[in-house]
């Protein structure tokens, strides 16, 4: 009887992992997308500063 619930419990955690492994790569996309968009978002205030500056 041991035999036949081994494999239920492997697929349940194998399952359960997965879903781990999926979140943190959700995560890592999500903080990488954020580091993109805070990046771009400071380089285009400096960018405008400069086209907005009186100086020739």
């Amino acid at each position: 009887m041991e035999a036949q619930r081994s494999p239920v419990r492997r697929r349940g955690g194998q399952t359960m992992v997965e879903y781990v492994l999926a979140f943190v790569v959700l995560l890592g996309v999500v903080f990488a997308l954020g580091a993109l968009v805070g990046g771009l978002r400071s380089n285009g205030s400096r960018t405008l500063d400069l086209v907005a500056s009186e100086y020739p």
